[in-house]
């Protein structure tokens, strides 16, 4: 089902190295912080370094997300009525 949302905030970490671990806590806080914000969900991405082969392996991957929020029925309303 398609749903229409809207954009709450951009969501970007600091480098790091790329292990499932460590991308599951990001994931996890990218969450943490989307719900604490209203959002009721997250499209996200991992950068896993291929532009800069030679960066150490601790600073290769970095996450960028957008958080989104789902537009409701008074939304909606508001949206046709401007």
């Amino acid at each position: 089902m398609e749903r229409p949302f809207g954009a709450v905030a951009i969501l970007h970490s600091e480098r790091f190295d790329c292990s499932i671990g460590k991308q599951k806590k990001i994931l996890s806080q990218a969450k943490k912080k989307a719900a604490e914000i209203g959002a009721n969900g997250v499209i996200y991405y991992f950068d896993f370094g291929e532009k800069d082969p030679y960066a150490p392996a601790s600073e290769k991957c970095h996450f960028s997300g957008l958080a989104i929020k789902y537009i409701d029925d008074e939304a909606k309303r508001y949206i046709s009525e401007n």
